[in-house]
């Protein structure tokens, strides 16, 4: 914006004047959060000399716009505030500095400092979309769950703890459709978040996570999963399915990416809210068994656990919460490089392996008891966290889709981890929709989660 003593070319890049002045003034805006620039100043004397403006701090011919004295196009302002400026990092940076993060498998979360510093469109709590700019201290991993369900109940006083922030310490932010390009497959250059950036500051094509609830009683495989897998020669139609959740894969991705989960290798995760409704049914089933009058046959005993939940509906709305969350973390382990435990539904009697998220539980681990029907005291806000012993799962979390970490991976673990399958699905087996070998995954009781 031009002063009275300046004219500005049209091109909005140059002001001048040719009246002979001491001094003149100029506002220079911009239209992006991540804009950077360089102010010159040149006069001419009346004598016909011309002389180049000096800047004393840092020494220069130039102002940078905004004030960036390492020259990585990151205001210095920005970098102070989030306490990195004497890191003296590149803009193409992408790593985190919070010691929260210690001992998981990758230190970076696809998003690079200049993208942190230039901020992304999330969404706020009431469903508004507003600019952050994330830290580059911390992890974050970005969601786009279109019914909103999942920020409520992560966020809420029940589920919190068995939430995926809270165990994996990254940060979650949830977008809108303008905040990625599109769910689909990754061949497509979908789910991507950071899409808009140049080249020399973009480290990654970082994935967000297409997160969504289906309510039916009788669930089926993702529609748009089946629909991928016939895009690429498979014939297999969709089957009903028992699972609590499913992280479907994107076969589309290339092999490195889905020999060890992560975001870009993540085509969907579905969480089956009536097989949840179901999994609460027969935990207070299993309990009231041993209050049921006699004769006791089946459908005396699930009359008798529906009475019993119609008189504590806040319990069931408590437990309820609880295991949605941590179907939820199991699911959003797997899309972030986790397998299952092996057994997947042993080590119940060790404290730092029974509570891990990536474990199958069932109510089979207590003895029946008519006073605690809904395991709110023997399993309380259970599971939730990754162990980090034996097969240590937070050692295995990763948020990253950069490739070059995968091989450092690799090459520290070595052999350590199996392929992934073709689609975790805890209903016991797993289908895959590129006609790919079939892995399956037994239960040979009702999981807790999944």
């Amino acid at each position: 914006m031009g002063s009275d003593e300046l004219t500005v070319a049209e091109e909005g890049q140059q002001a001048e004047t040719r009246d002979l002045v001491r001094e003149a003034g100029v506002t220079v805006a911009c239209y992006d959060h991540g804009a950077y620039g360089k102010l010159k100043v040149v006069a001419q004397t009346v004598t016909g000399l011309t002389l180049v403006a000096r800047v004393e701090q840092p020494a220069g011919d130039f102002l940078s716009i905004p004030l960036d004295e390492n020259q990585n196009h990151v205001a210095d302002a920005w970098e102070k505030d989030t306490e990195v400026f004497d890191q003296n990092l590149d803009a193409n940076w992408e790593g985190t500095l919070d010691p929260a993060y210690e001992g998981q498998a990758l230190e970076g979360d696809g998003i690079s400092l200049y993208e942190k510093y230039r901020g992304f469109l999330v969404l706020t709590p009431d469903g508004e979309e507003a600019h952050e700019r994330p830290s580059p201290r911390l992890k974050y991993l970005f969601i786009r769950n279109p019914d909103r369900l999942l920020r409520e109940v992560f966020r809420s006083e029940d589920g919190f703890a068995e939430s995926y922030p809270s165990a994996s310490k990254c940060e979650v932010r949830y977008i809108s459709s303008m905040g990625w390009t599109g769910p689909g497959a990754f061949k497509d250059k979908k789910r991507i978040v950071n899409f808009n950036c140049s080249e020399d500051k973009h480290v990654v094509d970082q994935h967000a996570l297409y997160v969504t609830v289906n309510p039916s009683k009788n669930p089926f495989y993702s529609d748009e999963w089946i629909k991928l897998g016939k895009s690429l020669g498979s014939t297999r139609e969709a089957e009903q399915t028992q699972a609590f959740g499913t992280t479907y894969p994107d076969r589309t991705a290339p092999s490195a990416f889905l020999d060890h989960w992560r975001p870009a290798s993540t085509f969907q995760v579905e969480i089956f809210a009536s097989n949840i409704t179901n999994r609460v049914f027969q935990t207070v089933r299993y309990h009231t068994s041993a209050d049921c009058p006699a004769p006791c046959d089946a459908t005396g005993l699930d009359a008798w656990t529906c009475a019993y939940i119609g008189a504590f509906p806040f319990s069931f709305r408590t437990k309820y919460t609880i295991a949605f969350c941590a179907t939820t973390s199991h699911e959003l382990g797997h899309a972030t490089g986790l397998n299952h435990h092996d057994p997947a539904d042993g080590d119940a009697k060790d404290a730092d392996l029974a509570n891990c998220i990536m474990r199958y539980y069932g109510h089979a681990e207590f003895g029946r008891n008519v006073g605690d029907r809904f395991e709110l005291m023997a399993r309380g806000h259970n599971p939730s966290f990754f162990c980090r012993k034996s097969f240590n799962c937070w050692g295995q979390l990763q948020i990253t889709d950069k490739t070059g970490c995968l091989r450092r991976l690799r090459a520290r673990d070595g052999a350590g981890h199996a392929r992934a399958p073709d689609c975790v699905d805890e209903s016991g087996h797993a289908a895959g929709p590129g006609g790919d070998a079939i892995v399956g995954l037994r239960r040979s009781r009702l999981a807790g989660h999944g």
